[in-house]
């Protein structure tokens, strides 16, 4: 039974810090295709190098506590993408779910919250919170404390 929910292909967007600025955007595609690399700023064309920065100054809900130089893919059906490039633009690319898997490519999980929503034991606020925590103690018990 084929999923509804998610989409045989993967879409990368380029437009997320300009999502209405139709023409950076196009530019920003242009220059994908030219180089033939989808890739993280500094845009450097390493295929599948992926590193990562930790700041335990910083915290996970603000995205700012591990910051990867991964690349993002969703796997929203194209019938539900128009609420999607709100967001990250209308430019982007699209590949087949199975090629980018065979390099290790993952969709996106969103963990969807507001402001409001402290007292939501099954997600937002709280679960991003937990796994900070998780992630804090695994960090320091484990990694810093091999034997």
């Amino acid at each position: 039974m084929k999923s509804t929910y998610t989409s045989s292909e993967l879409f990368h967007f380029v437009g997320r810090q300009f999502p209405d600025d139709d023409e950076a955007n196009y530019q920003t595609l242009l220059k994908v295709l030219g180089t033939g690399c989808v890739s993280h700023p500094p845009h450097r064309p390493d295929w599948g190098m992926v590193s990562h920065h930790i700041d335990f100054t910083k915290r996970l809900i603000d995205g700012k506590l591990m910051v990867s130089t991964i690349t993002c893919y969703c796997d929203i059906p194209v019938d539900h993408l128009p609420l999607h490039v709100k967001k990250y633009g209308r430019f982007g690319l699209s590949f087949k779910r199975e090629y980018l898997l065979r390099y290790g490519a993952r969709p996106v999980l969103y963990f969807p919250y507001s402001k409001s929503d402290h007292g939501n034991a099954f997600g937002g606020r709280l679960l991003l919170s937990d796994i900070e925590v998780v992630f804090r103690a695994f960090h320091h018990n484990v990694l810093n404390h091999r034997v």
